[in-house]
């Protein structure tokens, strides 16, 4: 997979797409719908002129009015199947159902996906990045009710969109350089003004997490400060060279204790594929698949 798809070109789509085409990133933007005369005042791409155009095509030419060169895709349809996101490795949550969002936020864990969510109602909003096998999902944070107000039924404030809009793109950037943190949860008040952020953990019942097995890999005792002393750690990837990476990302400094200044693994180090040495098998390209356990076994010096 590769790529960034935004799925709506609304309030929460707009600025986020226009921060993204600044930052030079290609990406394909999804949205069924016309402009409305009603999305003019807060959804920041369209004018007056737009109205009856499809979003995606009216946004995708602003932005290159805007952004002389950015590379932007439009694709007008609504997303619904995840088979059509699936040549995309982050999708940007900016559609306006609470129920399409916990959909799309179940289609990215079950396929390994990076999803940054948005949503914004009334004066606040907020925004999650989800990490498939390294943090939690939307429902973590919403539970399983699929039931909620949208804003075009609730209302929401224009400026709060635009920030959560901006926030999101920040997530994505962070995301793709590897910089942010899996849970990363943003919440904007705009009542008192305040911009929050934390890391939000995975609950322990929610149904679509358990529901996905992401391998395991198991970490000794002599590495647990790199993972918060955690025993086991779920990671997506699909071979062993792909988890240990993903794990060097969740646990900086890790790597240089598993890997050599060529990138191999040390030869203090034993690697194991469920019972099996990975070196009689396809060493760091061993495929792995759900419920594999990785256990990573130090070397013990005797005599």
């Amino acid at each position: 997979m590769s790529g960034v798809a935004i799925v709506g070109a609304g309030g929460l789509g707009a600025p986020a797409a226009l921060c993204l085409a600044r930052a030079g990133v290609p990406f394909s933007i999804f949205d069924g719908d016309r402009v409305e005369p009603h999305n003019l005042p807060r959804q920041l791409l369209y004018r007056d002129g737009d109205v009856g155009r499809p979003k995606a095509q009216a946004a995708a030419g602003r932005l290159r009015e805007l952004v002389p060169g950015a590379r932007v895709e439009a694709r007008v349809a609504f997303v619904r199947a995840a088979s059509a996101l699936e040549p995309f490795e982050l999708w940007l949550d900016a559609t306006d159902s609470l129920e399409t969002k916990l959909w799309l936020s179940d289609a990215a864990v079950r396929r390994g996906a990076t999803l940054v969510h948005g949503g914004a109602l009334r004066l606040s909003g907020q925004a999650l990045l989800v990490v498939p096998g390294e943090g939690p999902c939307l429902r973590c944070l919403l539970g399983d009710d699929g039931d909620g107000l949208s804003c075009r039924q609730a209302g929401v404030l224009g400026p709060v969109v635009g920030l959560v809009g901006a926030v999101m793109a920040r997530l994505a950037l962070q995301a793709l350089r590897g910089e942010a943190a899996p849970g990363a949860l943003v919440t904007v008040d705009a009542r008192l003004g305040v911009l929050r952020e934390r890391v939000l953990s995975r609950r322990r019942d929610c149904s679509t997490c358990q529901e996905v097995q992401m391998p395991i890999v198991r970490i000794p005792a002599s590495l647990r400060s790199f993972t918060k002393n955690q025993e086991e750690v779920q990671l997506s990837g699909s071979t062993v060279g792909e988890l240990l990476a993903a794990l060097e990302k969740s646990a900086p400094g890790i790597g240089a204790r598993l890997f050599d200044e060529k990138g191999g693994v040390r030869r203090y180090v034993n690697i194991f594929h469920n019972d099996e040495d990975i070196r009689f098998l396809q060493e760091l390209k061993t495929p792995v698949k759900e419920g594999d356990k990785i256990s990573i076994v130090p070397a013990i010096a005797g005599g």
